[in-house]
């Protein structure tokens, strides 16, 4: 214990450094005896290998891979909008040169409030933040030779937080809490679309079209998995999705592009589709140029290509199948990912609500609810000459009723109602058979 004591002191001692060189030597000396033991195991092996260096452009592709192309994508997108806001109401502020973090947070902050997107709408509260998280990835790579730099966590930013906090409520308010995703077609307007002369595979426009609606249907995951999706046969006597993919591949050049997707030969009595493949705008816009061109009405609804793969979602869950069932199908990774795809149809709304509403049993007469309900609900009405549960006879509803109670306040039934009404108003209540 003395010699501790002695060596705790000698360390605690800011000006004998001989003791402390000592002891940081005797460390490294037990440090490289272990380090000479490992070289001493690798001399006996016998077998040498040899390796070759990646080139810089593998070392690249590797690192460029790492992230999702459109998180680049969506990147490039937020920060181009950050710049163009600076440079209209900043002229004399370049952004790729400025490195004040109390700047770059006043400038986000109004920022954050007045933009819009380029339609003059509203964002979405998830899309403005995915925004300036956006802008955070690009000035986390921008001051990594200088300071650490992140909105969500410097104090520099806390004022950021603050404004967008506030922002994101306000817009979850402006847009009453809708979700900006894509609007699937319905059953019927699948039927027209593929029934119209223009969607026919005689042609090349009309079986590029048919073929995109039957790959729309399926999705191809983000990662490296390559899903593989089974079709199933054509019915007897129909032409369906395996006539038309047969057909398409049948007739794409032997030298084509990889792309699945071709553009359509002017002269197409040689050749329907060309070797190249198909512009990206034209092919972004081809569910929506479908639709006008079958007269599929688009007011008001978000038709894109991703709307065939929510169609698909909502599809699957219309017909009762599981979660598990219908991401194996959609690729989504997550349930709470799949739920923006689907909602609740109309049966699944009226057996939940069943569900929720509590039934008379059988063995007590109407007679008796009535009174109880009355005595509950101290009414003034008076209910008189009712009849046994076995006279009575309600009639059936035929069609959805529209019934609107008003409900007293709070201070009129506290006193005398056994549940407590909160910020109560009058309520619509559909009632069907």
């Amino acid at each position: 214990m003395s010699s501790f004591k002695k060596a705790s002191e000698l360390l605690n001692s800011s000006n004998d450094t001989v003791t402390i060189n000592e002891l940081k030597g005797r460390l490294n000396h037990l440090e490289n005896n272990q380090l000479s033991e490992i070289h001493k195991s690798l001399s006996k092996s016998s077998n040498k290998e040899t390796f070759d260096r990646p080139c810089i452009e593998t070392l690249q592709k590797y690192v460029s891979s790492a992230k999702p192309k459109n998180t680049n994508k969506n990147t490039r997108l937020w920060v181009s909008r950050f710049e163009s806001f600076v440079n209209d109401t900043q002229p004399n502020i370049d952004l790729m040169t400025l490195y004040d973090k109390k700047a770059i947070a006043m400038l986000l902050c109004e920022f954050i409030i007045v933009i819009q997107t380029k339609d003059k709408k509203e964002y979405k509260a998830n899309s403005l933040y995915n925004g300036i998280c956006a802008i955070n990835r690009f000035y986390q790579e921008m001051f990594k030779d200088r300071e650490p730099f992140n909105i969500h966590e410097d104090f520099e930013f806390r004022i950021v937080r603050d404004t967008l906090h506030t922002r994101m409520i306000e817009l979850e308010e402006i847009n009453n809490g809708e979700y900006n995703g894509a609007d699937p077609l319905t059953d019927e307007e699948m039927v027209k679309i593929f029934e119209h002369p223009d969607i026919s595979s005689n042609s090349p426009d009309g079986l590029l079209r048919r073929v995109f609606l039957w790959g729309g249907y399926y999705h191809q995951t983000n990662s490296n998995q390559q899903p593989v999706h089974i079709i199933p046969p054509d019915e007897p006597g129909t032409y369906g999705a395996c006539h038309d993919i047969r057909k398409y591949l049948s007739l794409r050049p032997n030298n084509a592009e990889e792309n699945f997707f071709l553009r359509i030969n002017k002269d197409i009595e040689e050749n329907w589709y060309s070797t190249f493949h198909l512009g990206r705008d034209k092919l972004s816009g081809m569910l929506k140029e479908i639709c006008n061109i079958t007269g599929i009405d688009c007011t008001n609804r978000r038709i894109v290509n991703h709307s065939l793969r929510k169609r698909t979602a909502q599809k699957l869950n219309d017909e009762g199948l599981d979660s598990q069932a219908i991401m194996n199908v959609t690729l989504h990774r997550s349930i709470a990912g799949l739920n923006a795809y689907r909602t609740q149809n109309e049966k699944q709304k009226l057996d939940i609500a069943k569900l929720t509403l509590p039934g008379i049993s059988k063995d007590i007469s109407m007679q008796e609810n009535l009174e109880k309900s009355a005595e509950d609900l101290n009414t003034e009405q008076r209910i008189e000459n009712l009849s046994s549960q076995e006279e009575t006879k309600t009639e059936p509803f035929t069609e959805i009723q529209n019934i609107t109670i008003p409900l007293k306040r709070k201070d009129d039934l506290i006193d005398n109602f056994r549940l407590k009404f909160v910020k109560c108003s009058n309520f619509t209540i559909n009632i069907t058979k």
